[in-house]
């Protein structure tokens, strides 16, 4: 009798610490991890654009990393890189080699191990274990990251695609920007001059790329949204779209601009 109570001490303490791993089974959040998701809370703050990554976790173990890459000599964009994962119960390890990606300008080796400290289907927060460059330990710039899974659709254009006009910014009265959004993912500015003309900005090679509720521009000298002379990343955040209603909203730069939508495209 008191072996059979030992047996069932022990057997159910390691059930406890099975399924302590996921709110479910111990599969939960080696399953759930696969979808696309956007890491932009960093120990509890939500970061400055610049520093969020949207990662894709595959079957197989493989894994695509989408962030702003640092091409050197003043220039940047918006770029992806293949890396590969193992996803367990309890904690997820990131392996691969990457360049200009999260502040590493040189090609290096990165292993990034987490533990899951809380998850939901929508809604991961990771604790930093361990990440090593090169096979070396480093201090990581972070100990919690939070991620928030998108829906599949996030890519999207529907509801961008013709020219849109502004009409304000931070409720001022601002018509002085028309940004064209076609299909295939290229992006135009052009602004207003004083004489009322309107001038088209950089060199017709723009792109965006939509990931739910924000754009991410890759644009070549523009002084407006980017750095005059160089090929730079530019994030509207808060993105909301309304064609039929004639109104778009997004953030940029810490101030709101609305837009009208002026016409769709030939």
């Amino acid at each position: 009798m008191f072996r059979k109570g030992i047996t069932y001490v022990i057997v159910t303490a390691v059930l406890v610490a099975v399924f302590s791993c996921s709110k479910v089974k111990p599969s939960y959040n080696r399953e759930n991890m696969k979808g696309t998701w956007v890491a932009d809370i960093y120990d509890g703050v939500t970061a400055d654009p610049s520093k969020w990554t949207v990662q894709t976790y595959a079957d197989k173990s493989s894994m695509t990393l989408y962030g702003v890459c640092d091409l050197g000599d003043g220039n940047r964009t918006w770029e992806n890189c293949s890396l590969s994962y193992e996803a367990y119960c309890c904690d997820i390890t990131c392996l691969g080699t990457v360049k200009g990606f999260w502040g590493i300008p040189v090609s290096a080796r990165i292993s990034r191990n987490y533990s899951f400290a809380s998850t939901e289907d929508s809604l991961v927060t990771l604790e930093m274990v361990s990440e090593k460059i090169n096979g070396e330990p480093v201090y990581s710039d972070h100990n919690r990251l939070t991620m928030r899974k998108i829906n599949k659709n996030y890519s999207a254009t529907d509801s961008l695609v013709g020219i849109w006009q502004t009409y304000s910014c931070d409720d001022e009265k601002f018509e002085s920007w028309r940004l064209m959004f076609e299909s295939d993912n290229s992006f135009t500015l052009s602004v207003q001059t004083p004489s009322g003309l309107w001038v088209q900005i950089g060199d017709g090679t723009d792109k965006y790329t939509v990931y739910s509720d924000f754009i991410v521009l890759t644009i070549k000298d523009n002084p407006y949204l980017g750095t005059e002379g160089y090929t730079d990343v530019a994030f509207f955040t808060s993105l909301y779209a309304r064609p039929k209603s004639s109104f778009m909203l997004f953030e940029y730069g810490g101030h709101t601009y609305t837009l009208t939508y002026v016409s769709a495209l030939n």
